[in-house]
């Protein structure tokens, strides 16, 4: 099963987010305190959490200062709790698939739960594009894992999100883009269905060889 620690270990996206420093560009929305340029104050974003984001976590307006001095902790606890647990990290087989899934919901909240589910019903799912992973869509998603190979599912979930950045509109759509390819590119190895075929050859292996053990047994 994926883990969140695996998640943010130092080699991938999310903890050289954690890390980034503080900015508080006036054309990005996130940074402002209604999630609207121009409206509201500007209070910026910090280890990749946006002013909207802190807000709601702490239940109230939030100054630029404090979120200049926002914590790594805090930073993990808002990831934890808002994003990976929102997807039911710990409940999906595939640590490649929780890791995109969590990342996209970061940067585009319940949409990135909607193409998922999208994905997964063009592979033959009934879901309900909700936007709320739920038991059902884990169920579903695990089960494609298994059924086409984490390889598949990966490479058309990053696909319908590059759709997304597109018809978004957004000023920032080559950088998103241009970040997913670099820290998402496309999955040539798919290992998940590697492991499982070399499994399911060994343990019938086994069994064989078990089969033909007892036989010999009863014939002496």
């Amino acid at each position: 099963m994926a883990s969140f620690n695996s998640w943010m270990l130092p080699t991938k996206r999310r903890w050289r987010r954690i890390i980034a420093g503080y900015q508080d560009l006036y054309n990005d929305k996130g940074n402002w305190s209604s999630n609207q340029v121009g409206v509201g104050t500007l209070i910026g974003t910090n280890r990749s959490i946006a002013a909207p984001t802190l807000i709601a976590w702490r239940g109230r307006m939030v100054s630029k200062a404090e979120m200049e001095n926002l914590s790594i902790t805090e930073a993990m606890q808002i990831y934890k709790v808002r994003y990976w647990d929102k997807i039911q990290g710990d409940f999906i087989q595939s640590q490649a698939l929780a890791d995109i899934l969590a990342d996209m919901k970061s940067s585009a909240g319940g949409n990135a739960i909607k193409e998922m589910q999208r994905t997964l019903n063009d592979l033959g799912e009934r879901l309900l594009v909700d936007g709320a992973f739920g038991v059902a869509s884990v169920q579903a998603l695990n089960r494609q894992t298994l059924r086409v190979g984490q390889a598949r599912v990966f490479n058309a979930f990053r696909q319908r999100m590059i759709g997304y950045y597109q018809r978004i509109n957004s000023p920032y759509e080559r950088q998103l883009i241009d970040s997913l390819n670099r820290d998402y590119p496309v999955m040539k190895t798919d290992w998940t269905r590697v492991v499982v075929t070399v499994g399911v050859v060994a343990a019938a292996g086994a069994l064989v060889a078990y089969g033909i053990y007892q036989y010999q047994q009863i014939q002496t």
